[in-house]
């Protein structure tokens, strides 16, 4: 009887697992650090194609999930250049509504959301107006290591 007990329960807890038959696919939002009620994140889509949420600098081009790893890869945008990447990323839950990925010993919580691509994007920073041009005529010296400015009729160098 003890040994059909232990069966049963083995069996149910395969069972169990057998019914957590979530999707990675869709859009995945986390809050955005600092920015109270934005999110940013990422979509995967079917075909192995993946586009950024709200994050201008990061774009998310394919993913491929192996194993409980999943791989994003992507370009990410900086100063003047252009580097392309791949994320990989230990799958720790995945439920219906919720996403939970490490990085090292990071952890990263994400919210499966079906409207993430409908909403606000991340404000720009506001521009303030340029001040009033000043020129100034003198003498710019450029060395190696080395740079000095001297105004016409001043004796201080900068």
């Amino acid at each position: 009887m003890k040994r059909l007990r232990d069966l049963t329960a083995v069996l149910g807890m395969v069972a169990l697992t057998a019914c957590n038959n979530a999707s990675i696919e869709g859009s995945w939002v986390e809050p955005v650090p600092g920015m109270p009620g934005m999110q940013q994140g990422f979509v995967l889509d079917g075909d192995g194609s993946a586009s950024s949420i709200n994050m201008a600098t990061l774009k998310y081009e394919a993913w491929k999930k192996v194993g409980n790893r999943l791989l994003l890869s992507g370009t990410s945008i900086g100063n003047h250049q252009n580097i392309s990447f791949t994320d990989t990323l230990t799958i720790e839950k995945l439920t219906q509504d919720s996403l939970i990925l490490k990085r090292g010993e990071l952890l990263l919580k994400y919210a499966r959301n079906n409207e993430a691509l409908n909403q606000e994007t991340i404000p720009a920073a506001v521009l303030t107006p340029a001040k009033k041009l000043l020129s100034v005529k003198g003498e710019l010296v450029i060395g190696h290591e080395v740079r000095s400015f001297k105004a016409e009729g001043d004796s201080a160098d900068y």
